[in-house]
């Protein structure tokens, strides 16, 4: 009997012992889990960093406008071209020129934002007025006018010469 007793006594220190080295696994496994969990937080931390740099070095700062500034963080650039062949000019005054209202509503600016243009073509547009100059500005459009030294400046020699208006606008889309 006491035989038994001491059998099942070294049974049972053998399953504790086992039992023991599998806790012991667990807790080294878990240390493992906590020290990569640790440097994945410290890796998110500095990703953070980064990125709060990044925010605080916009590339895009706009010191005044049209309108009173928006929030710095909604400043944008957006720019585009009316098309070389896509560009329908109308004609106005008389025989001296043509205008365009041009599209800007797909940049999603708040306020009405600074705009520059110019216009590029194969031909004759270094003789025209009017090719940086910007009317009826909103937040959605703008019209340019185009004429004055050259003349019979119409649709047609516009469009013969492929001239298009090239543009960047800098606002607040926020």
């Amino acid at each position: 009997q006491q035989t038994q007793k001491i059998s099942d006594m070294v049974l049972s220190l053998s399953a504790a012992k086992i039992y023991m080295q599998d806790l012991k696994l667990k807790v080294v496994k878990n240390e493992e889990d906590d020290a990569a969990m640790a440097n994945n937080i410290s890796e998110l931390e500095d990703e953070v960093k980064v990125l709060k740099v990044d925010l605080n070095h916009r590339a895009v700062t706009v010191l005044s406008g049209e309108e009173a500034n928006g929030d710095p963080k909604c400043a944008k650039v957006c720019s585009g071209t009316t098309g070389r062949s896509t560009t329908d000019w109308t004609d106005y005054g008389g025989s001296t020129g043509v205008y365009k209202n041009v599209d800007i509503s797909g940049c999603g600016f708040v306020k009405i934002p600074t705009i520059t243009t110019s216009i590029e073509g194969s031909g004759y547009h270094w003789e025209i007025t009017g090719t940086s100059a910007v009317y009826f500005a909103t937040a959605i459009s703008f019209r340019t006018y185009l004429g004055g030294n050259r003349p019979n400046t119409r649709k047609g020699l516009a469009l013969a010469n492929s001239w298009n208006i090239e543009w960047i606008a800098v606002g607040f889309t926020c």
